[in-house]
C-alpha cells in the first residue's frame, strides 16, 4: 500500500502545498480539499497509516480511532477476506476542535446499540482526566526496536528528543 491517492479516471492526486509531493493516502482528495480549507471536518479511511498522511501533509488534525469504535455499517470493506487487518474511519478536520466535535457526536449517538460489534464506550472529554491536583499522569512508551525492523537513525533521533522532551516538563 502506497500513501498517495491515485486513479484511472482523474489521475493522482498531489499535495495541494507542494504538487510534486503527495497529498497522503487513500483518501487525498478530501486531504487536499481540506489542506485548501475547502472543508472543515470530513472523514477518512484508516488501515496503515492514511489519516495520519492526510493530517501530517496538509496541516490537519486527524484521529485514527480504535478499531470497532465507529460505525462502519453500510460501508463496503476495504479488502474482502483481510478480517486480520482491519480499517477504521475517523475524523480529519481544520482544528482540534472538529475532531472532538465528530467524536462526540457519533459516540453519543450510542451506536453499539444498533452495532454489536462495536466497543461501548462513550466519549469522555478531558474534564474526565482532571483530578483535584491536576492531570492524572500519563504513560508513555517508547518501542525502540521490534527486534525484526529497526528505526533509522533520523527517526530514532526523533524518538530521543521526544522523550528528553517530556523527561524535561516531567510528564
Amino acid at each position: 500500500m502506497h500513501l498517495e491517492t491515485s486513479s484511472n479516471l482523474y489521475g493522482v492526486t498531489v499535495n495541494p502545498f507542494n504538487r510534486s509531493s503527495t497529498s497522503g493516502g487513500s483518501s487525498g482528495g478530501e486531504g487536499s480539499l481540506m489542506g485548501l480549507r475547502g472543508s472543515c471536518l470530513g472523514v477518512g479511511t484508516d488501515v496503515g497509516g492514511s489519516i495520519r498522511s492526510l493530517a501530517a501533509n496538509n496541516g490537519l488534525f486527524g484521529l485514527r480511532s480504535t478499531t470497532s469504535r465507529i460505525p462502519l455499517m453500510g460501508k463496503t470493506s476495504l479488502k474482502i477476506g483481510s478480517g486480520h487487518v482491519q480499517g477504521t474511519l475517523g475524523p480529519l478536520s481544520t482544528s482540534l476542535e472538529g475532531v472532538k466535535l465528530f467524536m462526540k457526536t457519533v459516540l453519543a449517538a450510542k451506536p453499539w446499540i444498533t452495532d454489536p460489534g462495536l466497543i461501548p464506550i462513550p466519549w469522555r472529554d478531558e474534564e474526565s482526566y482532571f483530578q483535584s491536583d491536576g492531570y492524572k499522569k500519563i504513560k508513555i512508551a517508547v518501542l525502540w526496536s521490534d527486534a525484526v525492523v529497526n528505526p533509522h537513525p533520523p527517526i530514532n533521533r526523533a524518538l530521543k528528543e521526544v522523550v528528553n522532551g517530556l523527561e524535561a516538563i516531567q510528564a
